[in-house]
């Protein structure tokens, strides 16, 4: 799958979900989008990334989203570009959350080897892997500031944001 095809499924994704949760919004006066900007590190690499994320579904106790990440990222021997899409469950009525998130991620390092062809130099760039995280997340039921922090395959992340 070629990086537009992949970028077009993205979005399309994320518009559907986004007039499912339109309908959503209406029945309910609470926030269905955050926007955080955040920090990843562990072991030699790190990152900082904004991410978008748009709330689904609700349930008696929680939320399913989905969220949008980029992010530039460095490390020992890899410097580059994260694209990454996941599930955002929500754990928590009130203030206080648990949250479990479950997708993939994709590096683009900037891998450079002059006897490739474009799209063989595109798709050697590009590492994909998996999300699997669990963490920590104050938000008000109401929206406004929010702060979330956790562990998992991206390492350990410490976000900050707003809801709306």
């Amino acid at each position: 799958m070629s990086m537009k095809a992949l970028l077009a499924t993205i979005i399309m994704a994320l518009l559907i979900q986004g007039a499912i949760a339109q309908d959503l919004q209406e029945e309910t006066a609470k926030p269905s989008n955050a926007v955080y900007g955040g920090f990843s590190f562990g072991g030699l690499i790190a990152g900082l990334s904004v991410s978008y994320e748009k709330t689904i579904t609700e349930f008696t106790m929680g939320t399913i989203g989905l969220r949008g990440a980029y992010a530039r990222v460095a490390g020992w021997d890899l410097r580059g570009n994260s694209l990454g899409v996941n599930w955002v469950y929500l754990y928590g009525r009130k203030k206080h959350h648990l949250e479990l998130n479950m997708g993939m991620m994709g590096i683009q390092d900037r891998f450079n080897d002059p006897e490739m062809t474009p799209t063989e130099r595109f798709f050697a760039q590009w590492d994909f892997f998996p999300l699997l995280n669990a963490g920590y997340r104050y938000q008000k039921p109401e929206g406004g500031f929010m702060l979330r922090t956790g562990g998992g395959m991206e390492m350990f992340f410490v976000s900050v944001g707003y809801s709306f």
